[in-house]
This record gives C-alpha cells, structure tokens and sequence, in this order.
C-alpha cells in the first residue's frame, strides 16, 4: 500500500509539474513581450507569437498582446512622421 502511495503520489507530481511548466512559460513569454512592447522595442516582439495559435485562454491573450503591440507600433510610427 505505502509503494502504490509513493508512485501515485510521484506520477501526480509530475504531471503537475508539466502542467505548470505548459501554462507559465506563455504567460512569461508574454509579459517579455509586452514590457518590450511597453520600451518600444518591436524587433523582440517579432520573434515570439508563438502562443498565439493556442485555443485557450493564453492563446486569446497572446493575439490580444499581438495586436496591442501592432498598434503600439503604428501610432509610434505616425508620431515620428509628425516630428
């Protein structure tokens, strides 16, 4: 009984450390981007949308960071051509 305990309690472990890993890389990778994106530094936006093709919930903030970050972009660029 006590051997079934400890490999039960190992496999949960495990999975739950994956599943960890699985939802907070993401999410750091997202708020990389959006403290770049909060410099006005779009080269390191560009490279990692990765996210973004997610059906979840971390998916729908990854478009939604993408497009904060494309508009972002945009009105810099029409502010620079004013000065």
């Amino acid at each position: 009984a006590v051997v079934t305990l400890i490999i039960t309690l190992s496999a949960v472990l495990v999975v739950a450390a994956l599943l960890s890993r699985r939802l907070t890389r993401p999410i750091r990778r997202l708020t990389r981007i959006a403290n770049e994106a909060s410099l006005a530094n779009f080269g390191a936006i560009d490279e990692d949308f990765s996210a973004k093709d997610r059906s979840d919930e971390i998916g729908e903030l990854a478009r939604s960071v993408e497009r904060l970050a494309v508009s972002l972009r945009v009105a810099i660029g029409r502010l620079q051509k004013l000065s």
